[in-house]
């Protein structure tokens, strides 16, 4: 009992719940690998997941680096695509994304580059990611990081989840393109938590 209530809220600590493994080669093959951190893991955790991993990598990718605006856009653009899809019966989530013609899911060799996410349950309501990225990775790898990943969460969830899914992450973008500032350290995270909420609070009404 006391395991499930420091899962959902009711214990000061930040409880390990998901670990998701991005895996990219030179070649771009590209792979996703999760790791169940909590035995009380329910499948909405792999659409916070995505939420939060996707503001994440907004987040770190450096204003001042060559190619930034580029990559925001990239991603911001992919996204709208798989947030407007149809990504029932096993879609080609690479290909909706545009960027299939790039990158392959295919099993990567020689060598790697990792982008290890792991996410942490704070309360019922508040999530917390944490990520590691490669020290010598290219922008590029980290914008198609999300798409690769919204790849490998599909399979974890129902068309139910999957509709969630989208509808989170198209309530994000509105958010960054009315003026969120996903760049901002201290309150980055507040629009994956308020999309997942808005949108378990649209379906329970």
């Amino acid at each position: 009992m006391r395991i499930l209530k420091n899962l959902f809220g009711f214990g000061p600590k930040q409880i390990p719940v998901l670990k998701a493994i991005i895996t990219f080669d030179e070649d771009n093959n590209a792979s996703v690998e999760f790791e169940k951190l909590h035995p009380e893991l329910k499948s909405p955790e792999y659409i916070r997941m995505v939420l939060h991993y996707y503001a994440k990598m907004l987040l770190i990718i450096d204003p001042d680096q060559p190619g930034s605006v580029f990559a925001h856009n990239q991603l911001l653009t992919s996204v709208d695509s798989i947030s407007n899809a149809n990504l029932k019966g096993g879609p080609n989530v690479l290909k909706i994304a545009d960027i299939n013609n790039v990158v392959k899911l295919s099993k990567p060799e020689g060598k790697c580059h990792r982008f290890v996410a792991t996410l942490f349950a704070i309360s019922g309501a508040v999530r917390h990611i944490t990520a590691t990225i490669p020290v010598k990775g290219n922008l590029q790898h980290l914008a198609f990081s999300v798409p690769v990943l919204i790849q490998g969460a599909l399979q974890y969830l129902d068309d139910e989840e999957i509709g969630t899914l989208q509808l989170a992450l198209k309530w994000m973008n509105e958010q960054y393109r009315g003026g969120a500032d996903f760049s901002n350290m201290k309150t980055w995270e507040s629009v994956p938590i308020n999309a997942y909420l808005v949108r378990v609070l649209a379906l329970n009404e």
